[in-house]
């Protein structure tokens, strides 16, 4: 008998819940926009006799009520901490780490398409003749192992980086960043917790470390100010469901004495945004502060510093080179950076040409270098 009331009293809260849920559902305001998983929400559906008939109508309801269903987030968090429980860590594609850190399960390789990316780039230099420089950034899990959950999967850094540098030898000189960031990881913060980037002291030891590749003295850490940003949640939060995670910083480290110009283009669209910083403090409103450098990705953003003895350099990069190219800016004319994703107007050579660039340097995240397919549209 007690365990038949037991029943009852589940099977009327859960009806309760689901009731509840739909009242809501057709009563509370809907948003187009998830800031928490930085996405666009599915909008309503269009109910027309061709949606129904080829099956997009369904697939739509079923994304439009699982987008906006009440105290979605908290759900998804629900869902996120019951599969932990049940031994099911990293199964989003994030590991809940140790101490708070969100990392990123290893990045599964396309080989081919590895390949086709490290041809590209020795291609575009046999083309135009540019000295150039390649940097990979190492994955939060391979130089954060001690963060790592004690099961998981391996991380293929080690041979995937050695894979690059041993196909581009004698093309593009290796920027060396992994030995450098296993020894200072105890020291400094180099990843975020919350988000796949580097920080911005990581980013300057990649800065310091290109200007050894290419003969130039770093500027000092001293010579900047640092500025801190409190609340920062990255990719990784978004992704992984873990609500009950502290936020990160994000530091901005601010040369005083650099004066340039940055001009912002997009694809199809004739406007320019113009700017005399690189950094844009808007963004640090917002949840995902990680764009208050350089205002994020873009097709086309070049940086001139008249002051500046150096020459001129082409960035070929993703959003990694976003927080190191302004300790770079001190020390080129102009930086052009373009992102393959979004930069399809013109050839990148041709732009080489137009701009009188004279080295190039690739930066990419290892999982971008891996498998982004964009890179065989440098040309």
């Amino acid at each position: 008998m007690q365990k038949h009331r037991q029943e009852r009293l589940l099977t009327a809260v859960f009806l309760l819940i689901l009731f509840g849920g739909f009242v809501l559902f057709f009563l509370l305001p809907k948003n187009s926009f998830s800031a928490d998983e930085k996405r666009v929400l599915q909008p309503a559906p269009k109910v027309s006799l061709s949606t129904a008939a080829n099956g997009t109508l369904s697939t739509n309801v079923e994304s439009y009520l699982a987008d906006h269903f009440p105290a979605r987030k908290e759900l998804v968090g629900l869902h996120a901490y019951f599969d932990l429980l049940c031994g099911k860590n990293g199964e989003n594609g994030i590991y809940m780490g140790q101490d708070g850190w969100l990392i990123n399960t290893p990045v599964k390789p396309n080989p081919i398409n590895f390949r086709q990316n490290l041809q590209s780039m020795r291609d575009f230099v046999q083309r135009t003749k540019l000295p150039a420089y390649l940097m990979i950034v190492p994955s939060t899990g391979y130089i954060m192992d001690s963060e790592l959950p004690q099961l998981h999967e391996d991380y293929l850094d080690a041979d995937l980086l050695g894979q690059a540098k041993e196909q581009t030898d004698g093309k593009l000189q290796w920027v060396k960043l992994a030995d450098q960031f296993m020894d200072k990881s105890e020291e400094e913060q180099l990843y975020y917790r919350t988000d796949h980037h580097w920080t911005t002291a990581s980013a300057y030891l990649a800065y310091a470390s290109f200007a050894g590749s290419n003969g130039f003295l770093p500027i000092g850490k001293d010579a900047f100010q640092v500025q801190c940003s409190c609340g920062f949640y990255g990719t990784t939060y978004s992704k992984s469901g873990f609500w009950n995670t502290p936020a990160d910083t994000l530091e901005i480290w601010k040369n005083p004495a650099l004066q340039v110009q940055v001009e912002i283009r997009e694809d199809g669209k004739q406007s320019v945004q113009k700017s005399d910083s690189l950094y844009f403090p808007e963004q640090l409103k917002n949840e995902d502060q990680y764009p208050v450098f350089l205002n994020g990705n873009h097709s086309l953003v070049r940086i001139t510093n008249p002051k500046a003895a150096g020459s001129r350099l082409l960035v070929v990069k993703d959003s990694y080179a976003n927080s190191l190219v302004p300790f770079l800016a001190a020390h080129y004319r102009q930086i052009d950076m373009v992102d393959l994703r979004y930069y399809h107007k013109t050839a990148v050579s041709a732009l080489v040409k137009q701009d009188q660039l004279d080295s190039v340097l690739f930066c990419y995240g290892l999982d971008d270098a891996v498998n982004d397919s964009n890179l065989s549209l440098l040309a």
